[in-house]
């Protein structure tokens, strides 16, 4: 039985599997870069990297969006659950919007 290594227990960890497998087969796709594509802000990921949290809903679009712009030579790292295909143009990256009073 292999041994799940403790960084991919965690949401956070197993985001940051593949954030890095996704940045090996594109071999030029940097933190910021990549993270200006996910969330439109280019320090998400290294937010995340140096501890802090994401919300939900930016998680699941992150990782739908990863899935469908995922390399087709590349592989899927093993223990994570890869989201289904969504119909092309639906992964969109997480907006970030304001709440105004009305």
């Amino acid at each position: 039985m292999s041994r799940i290594p403790p960084s991919m227990t965690t949401l956070i960890g197993q985001f940051l599997a593949v954030v890095d497998a996704y940045q090996a087969a594109k071999e030029r796709s940097s933190d910021s870069h990549l993270s200006t594509l996910l969330f439109n802000d280019g320090k998400s990921i290294g937010r995340l990297r140096a501890g802090k949290d994401l919300h939900t809903r930016s998680f699941e679009n992150g990782m739908r969006w990863l899935s469908a712009n995922w390399p087709e030579d590349a592989v899927w790292p093993a223990g994570i659950v890869r989201p289904k295909a969504e119909p092309t143009g639906s992964a969109r990256p997480a907006r970030r919007t304001s709440r105004v009073a009305a």
